[in-house]
């Protein structure tokens, strides 16, 4: 409930909300996360799609695209998320905005929220959380495969670039970028 002030050294003094973590958006703060349940399967799905159609339009073509929407069917699909932590971003009215996943291994799987909501926070909240989850399991290093849409939002959390690599979707050849972030550097990189 308490402010700390910190000093920014390229900035004025900040107030810093000390619960943040309850929602750390001033920007966006109609929504809330929470863990995933078997029901939010279709509206995860037209997450995933509308990210990727609409989300990847500047970076991927239109063949790339629909070669990685077509994903996996949904019964694999739900086999690969059920090991997963799944958390999903749902606004006021209880539809589900976003969503991210971690394996037991570390792997941020799926990160993925709505193409409007794109700089409103909602993903810097998501990561955040599942930051915070991956520390309580005792992992001490995450990866991910971020897209070119994805690319930047990891970096700017402190994440490093490992290698950029082709992979095969359908008949889609799609540039990814093999990233992993220190869960012990990340307190002073974010």
């Amino acid at each position: 409930m308490g402010y700390a002030r910190l000093q920014d050294p390229r900035r004025r003094d900040l107030r810093y909300d000390m619960n943040r973590l309850a929602n750390p958006s001033k920007r966006q703060s109609n929504w809330h996360v929470r863990p995933y349940r078997a029901e939010d399967a279709t509206a995860r799905a037209e997450v995933f799609r509308q990210a990727v159609q609409k989300g990847a339009a500047a970076h991927y073509d239109q063949v790339q695209r629909d070669a990685w929407a077509a994903g996996p069917s949904a019964d694999s699909l739900k086999d690969r998320l059920a090991p997963q932590l799944v958390l999903v971003a749902v606004d006021s009215a209880g539809k589900v905005i976003g969503f991210f996943s971690l394996t037991d291994a570390g792997l941020v799987d799926f990160a993925y929220v709505m193409p409007d909501l794109r700089g409103s926070g909602l993903a810097d909240h998501l990561l955040e959380r599942l930051t915070e989850a991956a520390r309580a399991r005792g992992l001490s290093r995450l990866t991910t495969e971020a897209s070119l849409v994805a690319r930047s939002f990891f970096a700017r959390h402190g994440w490093s670039e490992e290698r950029r690599q082709t992979v095969t979707k359908g008949e889609a050849q799609l540039d990814n970028f093999v990233m992993s972030l220190d869960l012990g550097a990340a307190e002073t990189a974010a």
